[in-house]
């Protein structure tokens, strides 16, 4: 016997599917963090910006670890294993503000609409 429709959802346990990573994360202090690419333990570096659980982490210290994989520490989360044959989710760097990039903060020019 099935169950009712209403009651369908309780016997369905298929995980759901997993989300696709963003292609796009801004930072706080404007940065901006775009094209996530798969990446192994051997392409890892400190200071690059991983995906972990749909946040963008950056790297402060890898470790070898057993059989060739890395162990990684980012700030604010315990130490974790990508094991050889793993991969995570890097991004690159794609602009980083400066104050030389910014439009200088003075009086409106005359005529302007402000």
């Amino acid at each position: 016997m099935t169950p009712p429709a209403h009651r369908r959802q309780l016997y369905d346990f298929r995980p759901p599917a997993p989300e696709p990573p963003p292609s796009v994360l801004r930072l706080d202090d404007g940065t901006v963090l775009a094209k996530p690419t798969p990446a192994g333990p051997r392409q890892l570096a400190v200071g690059e910006w991983i995906l972990i659980d749909r946040q963008a982490c950056r790297i402060l210290d890898l470790r070898w670890g057993q059989g060739g994989g890395r162990i990684v520490r980012v700030a604010g989360r315990a130490p974790f294993s990508v094991p050889h044959a793993g991969t995570v989710q890097r991004f690159d760097l794609v602009t980083l503000p400066s104050k030389a990039q910014r439009p200088p903060a003075g009086p409106p020019a005359a005529g302007s609409s402000r």
